[in-house]
């Protein structure tokens, strides 16, 4: 697991993990990389959030690799709310991001919007 420092309007835990509050949103996109284009995936979505953990609003961006299968990534990012969610969304970068990274795919990503419910910790 990879994952990028998160930002200033955030918790986390010991670890230094995210842990986003009740109310706040988190995508989780999964991507396939072409087989022998997983680092240039990898060093593209690590880039890329470094500079969406910057902007307002973004709790912070956390990068699974499957260890069984090392070209499939998945990438969760956690928003203060919808509205920071959707701010993220509009930018330009993240358009540029999503060009960047089209060729490198195996396929297009699967990504799904959750609302956190609830959290515990021990």
């Amino acid at each position: 697991m990879t994952s990028v420092r998160p930002s200033k309007h955030h918790s986390t835990d010991e670890d230094g993990d995210i842990t986003p509050p009740t109310g706040s949103m988190v995508v989780l996109v999964e991507v396939r990389a072409q087989r022998g284009r997983q680092e240039a995936l990898l060093a593209e979505v690590l880039t890329a959030s470094r500079i969406w953990t910057a902007e307002s609003g973004n709790l912070g961006v956390t990068v699974l690799r499957d260890p069984d299968e090392p070209t499939r990534l998945v990438i969760i990012e956690a928003f203060a709310s919808d509205l920071a969610l959707q701010g993220h969304e509009e930018l330009p970068a993240t358009a540029a991001f999503a060009g960047r990274v089209q060729p490198l795919l195996a396929g297009p990503p699967a990504r799904s919007t959750w609302l956190v419910a609830a959290r515990t910790s021990a």
